[in-house]
């Protein structure tokens, strides 16, 4: 594609738990209506923590300004999801504690290894939730463990130089009502 010398260009890197390539024509439209080009390198399908351990990975690579990190609880930690119902407190407690160590592990990581921004989507709940419409009536709801895990991403970019979260559950929950 032709490059506007009126626009500033970014090369953005998107990582996340499933196929990303799909985004990037909305990525392209929206960011171009501000003024801003992107070029986008797409990680491979569920490679965060690869691309981000490996400095010698696509991720780095690819030179990106920013990076968009888009970790997905149901891809990471299956079995929160699936068996929550199942599960004691303290294994969810574990589970929940062992999340918030591998993306905080994530942002520190890149942060190490370069000076590109970090956006870190927050999550947005899995299409299926074990207790369904019952949830909340669970003495704790799932909902209210991901909006803990949420608070909890939102902590690790106030600790961290730099990363911004991008509140991916509330874009979806906006959108989702006006449809």
């Amino acid at each position: 594609r032709k490059r506007s010398s009126d626009w500033c260009w970014q090369k953005l890197a998107v990582l996340g738990c499933h196929t990303t390539e799909f985004f990037n024509p909305y990525l392209v439209v929206e960011a171009g209506r501000h003024g801003i080009g992107l070029d986008i390198w797409n990680g491979p399908y569920a490679q965060i923590e690869q691309q981000v351990l490996n400095s010698s990975s696509g991720l780095y690579a690819s030179g990106p300004d920013v990076v968009l990190v888009l970790p997905d609880l149901q891809e990471m930690v299956p079995e929160l999801v699936f068996r929550y119902l199942a599960l004691q407190s303290h294994e969810v407690e574990a589970l929940r504690e062992n999340f918030v160590y591998r993306i905080r592990g994530v942002i520190e990581s890149i942060r190490k290894r370069s000076s590109m921004r970090i956006l870190l989507g927050n999550l947005t709940p899995p299409l299926w939730v074990a207790s369904g419409i019952s949830d909340p009536m669970l003495h704790r709801p799932f909902a209210n463990l991901l909006a803990e895990i949420n608070q909890q991403l939102g902590q690790i970019c106030r600790d961290t130089s730099g990363p911004q979260l991008f509140d991916l559950d509330g874009l979806a929950r906006d959108v989702g009502l006006r449809q």
